[in-house]
């Protein structure tokens, strides 16, 4: 009815990617920021570790446990969405707004784990992504991190990315799509540092990839950025923006969009950093801050609302802690060390796990509290809708190098 309002795939567009955990009440303010900002998105984004497959949710199936570097295990599906739901809420959100935005719709680290089953699980997410037109292709766990040239570096997950992309355009057919090579995270037991793309790495990539006749929109390189944390590496700033810049140069000049995943707890200097070194020519994604700003929101208007959360949130860390998770019992030692016991945000406990209340299934394969989310009075949604039009104009400003 409305083509014009569609998710298109745009290219090698700067954009950002704005994770919709908290689905329907996060629109409201994307669209306008992007008026206001004056910037494309890919406004419906999530992966598989924050979506169910809709057959696993009517079957009743219990929810698979992924690994996120960083942090440990943890249930995919945790938003309570599918892939195919969040498309039809984000678009008909599309056609309610006022405004015309340009969008895409990003289906987010579609992995591809070690071991058997791997790739024919990721032919299902496509399935269920089939309307997407942004596919996200993580293939970080494949890479062979021992060998000593490119070639053999990455040799598997070329493979698995020319499967894929295959399918991709099978399922896919005529209409255009964007495509996106993410090497952003290390697999388990492995160091940052140790996962850096050097600029050899990524003139190869790109070259064979155009070999293979793939034809890839984006890259996401590891740029030494850990999920959940501030940029910290050795050099600094300066050595970090010297590093992007270099790989900018590269995938510039073969028309190849640098991706930065995992942009919410970089401070302005650091996303600023990049927005220098690639002139404000990025795709630059967020996700779980638009969770924690809705927290904060629920926190200083409802405060009782919150409380129930940070308990939920507090008995999960400490499951997992009790578990054997080193991250978590880190996490509960920094609250209990902080001094100060009031339920916060700002807690590391919170700010985490707070994730996993969301979409909670009983062993039914049932949601336990999701309602509890979605059933506040219309004054919070409103403050939600403007502190997040607030947050995505900074952050655009940051890395397109807007004042």
């Amino acid at each position: 009815m409305r083509p014009d309002k569609a998710p298109q795939a745009m290219g090698a567009v700067p954009r950002l990617g704005i994770g919709t955990r908290m689905s329907t009440s996060v629109w409201p303010g994307v669209w306008p920021a992007m008026e206001k900002g004056g910037f494309a998105a890919n406004a419906i984004q999530n992966s598989v570790r924050e979506l169910n497959l809709l057959q696993d949710v009517l079957a009743g199936r219990p929810p698979r446990s992924n690994y996120l570097y960083g942090f440990g295990t943890l249930e995919e599906g945790h938003t309570g969405s599918t892939f195919e739901g969040l498309w039809v809420a984000g678009v008909i959100e599309a056609l309610k707004t006022d405004t015309h935005p340009r969008y895409g719709a990003d289906a987010d680290h579609i992995t591809v784990r070690r071991g058997p089953g791997g790739i024919d699980r990721a032919k299902l997410v496509i399935d269920a992504a089939r309307d997407y037109t942004f596919f996200t292709l993580d293939v970080s766990d494949i890479v062979d991190y021992t060998a000593d040239h490119p070639a053999r570096k990455y040799e598997t997950a070329l493979e698995v990315v020319a499967e894929l992309a295959a399918y991709i355009q099978h399922v896919k057919g005529d209409a255009p799509f964007d495509l996106e090579l993410s090497i952003d995270e290390c697999p388990p037991r492995m160091e940052a540092g140790a996962c850096l793309t050097t600029d050899g790495e990524l003139t190869f990539l790109i070259e064979e990839l155009r070999r293979r006749g793939i034809a890839m929109t984006h890259i996401a390189p590891n740029v030494g950025v850990v999920k959940g944390q501030d940029y910290d590496g050795p050099g600094g700033l300066e050595e970090f923006e010297r590093r992007i810049r270099g790989l900018q140069r590269i995938a510039r000049a073969q028309n190849v969009m640098l991706d930065f995943h995992s942009g919410d707890d970089l401070r302005p200097a650091v996303r600023r950093a990049i927005g220098r070194a690639t002139e404000g020519w990025n795709h630059f994604k967020v996700s779980p801050s638009l969770q924690i700003i809705f927290a904060e929101t629920l926190h200083d208007l409802y405060p009782e609302r919150f409380r129930w959360w940070w308990e939920d949130t507090l008995a999960y860390a400490r499951r997992e802690a009790d578990g054997g998770s080193d991250f978590a019992a880190q996490c509960l030692r920094q609250y209990e060390d902080y001094g100060d016991s009031v339920p916060a945000p700002r807690h590391a406990v919170f700010h985490h796990y707070c994730f996993g209340s969301v979409g909670r299934r009983d062993e039914k394969g049932r949601f336990l509290h999701r309602e509890r989310f979605y059933d506040l009075p219309a004054d919070f949604y409103e403050e939600y809708r403007d502190r997040i039009e607030r947050f995505l104009c900074e952050v655009a400003a940051d890395v397109f190098c807007r004042e």
